[in-house]
């Protein structure tokens, strides 16, 4: 059967786990609490201490793999794309690189590959200062936006 390890998700709102589910996927967690939710919804629970510590990550996965293998690895969660790299990039299962796991965390240095690669996308331009802002204000006239360069939900 295929397993897919969901890493820091939730099953508070499980219809993608019934999706899931109903195509024939064994779902495991991989989280630092474990709730009532998550059993209820999860073939597998599996719990670390600190999801930041890398080394902690792979060392519970490394035993949780050889009994069950993972087919597919996930997350919910933007802070935690980098760690789904790091974890199928370590156990060779399909996933992005590390770099573009990095990259896609970054605004600006989304928009600009964007760019390069003459995708389209709205104007922009870095605001690293005062100085910046008023240039800003020159280049892209008004209204605009300022985000950010990185944070989910642009915080």
């Amino acid at each position: 059967m295929t397993r897919i390890l969901f890493i820091g998700s939730s099953a508070a709102h499980p219809e993608h786990l019934t999706s899931a589910r109903k195509k024939g996927y064994s779902l495991a967690v991989l989280k630092e609490i474990v709730t009532h939710y998550d059993r209820e919804h999860f073939d597998d629970c599996i719990t670390v201490k600190n999801l930041c510590t890398v080394e902690e990550v792979i060392a519970t996965l490394k035993k949780f793999h050889i009994q069950k293998a993972i087919d597919g690895i996930l997350t919910q969660f933007e802070p935690y794309v980098p760690l789904v790299a790091y974890v199928g990039n370590s156990f060779n299962i399909p996933s992005y690189s590390l770099k573009a796991a990095t990259a896609s965390r970054n605004k600006l240095v989304m928009k600009q590959t964007w760019q390069q690669h003459h995708l389209a996308t709205a104007r922009f331009c870095a605001i690293r200062s005062e100085k910046d802002l008023y240039s800003a204000e020159k280049q892209l006239g008004f209204p605009y936006l300022l985000k950010p360069f990185t944070g989910a939900k642009s915080r």
